[in-house]
């Protein structure tokens, strides 16, 4: 599928096979690809990508959203009923898919329903081998553009404390150039950002008070309502992880604020959260 599609482009901008190939893979080697006869290092798709000056979401995207838009739905509305019976069924089909024909997009798939299953059952049944490739192919993102945050957003829970780091902190960096491309984008950064913010929160809460510090630099507008509750949310939570400090009336004053407001799902994984942490010293 993505073959074909580098194809269409490539002959729209009107660039030879040979010239594409030139210096990253042989011609007949792109020639397969293209023809769905054969897979290409990730790491190549990149390369060929960057040659023809296409980002990873005007490549990607389009593909990802129109054949998957009905999976996705099925995963969010699965993590919202905190269905981990659905979302791990959805996890299966999709890797089994992915088996058999090796499409990326399947593979996205299925790391975001095994995430959220992993979200309300902290069980992994995302198959090392494959959280080693989506590792892989994070670390050769260079364009942080929409498609490779949500790739991020929804692979946290597989990476290595230090990647997801740095990953954050890569995306912060470039903050202000999200910004100004649409707030759609701007969103989705943030909601990765603080995504691995809990994380850290769990797994390393050093690591976590360096993120905060450059996250408070980041002016949320205020229509962005549940992105700034949620980030005064994980603050206080990671004080209380730190210093066990009186944060815990703060935050339950948020969550009270969130259910007031109709905010049943996130006030409800926000209290998971923070049982996880109230247990991880018990």
């Amino acid at each position: 599928m993505y073959g074909s599609t580098f194809r269409q482009i490539r002959e729209k901008c009107g660039v030879s096979l040979d010239k594409a190939a030139k210096g990253i893979v042989s011609p007949s080697t792109l020639s397969r690809w293209e023809r769905g006869k054969g897979e290409i290092y990730f790491d190549n798709v990149l390369k060929l990508l960057k040659k023809l000056e296409i980002n990873l979401n005007e490549f990607f995207g389009a593909n990802y959203h129109s054949f998957n838009e009905e999976v996705a739905q099925r995963i969010n509305a699965a993590y919202a009923d905190a269905d981990s019976v659905k979302l791990k069924k959805i996890t299966i089909i999709q890797l089994k898919k992915y088996k058999k024909t090796q499409q990326l997009n399947t593979l996205f798939l299925a790391a975001s329903a095994s995430n959220f299953y992993f979200e309300l059952t902290r069980e992994c049944i995302f198959p090392i081998n494959y959280q080693i490739k989506l590792r892989n192919i994070l670390s050769d993102i260079e364009n942080w553009d929409n498609f490779s945050i949500n790739l991020f957003n929804h692979s946290i829970n597989f990476l290595p404390v230090g990647q997801t780091f740095n990953i954050a902190k890569r995306i912060i960096n470039r903050i202000e150039e999200i910004q100004g491309c649409n707030s759609d984008n701007f969103y989705t950064a943030i909601s990765a950002i603080l995504n691995a913010l809990v994380k850290l929160i769990v797994r390393d809460a050093k690591c976590a008070e360096k993120l905060v510090d450059r996250i408070q630099g980041i002016t949320v507008p205020a229509t962005f309502l549940y992105l700034n509750v949620k980030r005064a949310f994980l603050i206080e939570l990671l004080n209380y992880r730190m210093y066990r400090n009186y944060s815990i009336k703060r935050m339950n004053q948020i969550v009270l604020f969130l259910r007031k407001m109709n905010a049943d799902n996130l006030a409800a994984s926000l209290c998971r959260l923070f049982k996880q942490v109230k247990e991880l010293d018990n």
